[in-house]
């Protein structure tokens, strides 16, 4: 993901997403992120959002966001992260697909 901003922002993590059984609405996932470490989640469809939560593997992070579907190029997004009992932040986000990758 890029923040368009005078100078860009880039985002990465690398997600590793089971597949949705069928009849679930929901599913798991993992994800290496530089800054929080190892990632484990899970995935819960509920009409037009996305709700993903998820713990670091070590303990320390725990969050939620969600990603409310608006249309086929535009998601909302928000979301919050703890680091111990300790909020470490906190967001709203538009996201909105500007090129084809």
């Amino acid at each position: 993901m890029e923040l368009a901003f005078d100078t860009p922002v880039k985002f990465t993590n690398r997600y590793s997403i089971e597949p949705i059984a069928l009849g679930k609405d929901f599913t798991f996932w993992s994800s290496t992120n530089p800054a929080l470490g190892t990632l484990l989640g899970k995935f819960m469809i509920i009409g037009d959002t996305i709700l993903s939560s998820y713990t670091s593997e070590d303990g320390q992070y725990s969050g939620s966001e969600s990603l409310i579907f608006v249309d086929k190029k535009t998601y909302k997004n928000r979301g919050f992260v703890f680091h111990n009992k300790k909020k470490l932040s906190s967001w709203k986000v538009d996201l909105s697909k500007i090129s084809e990758a």
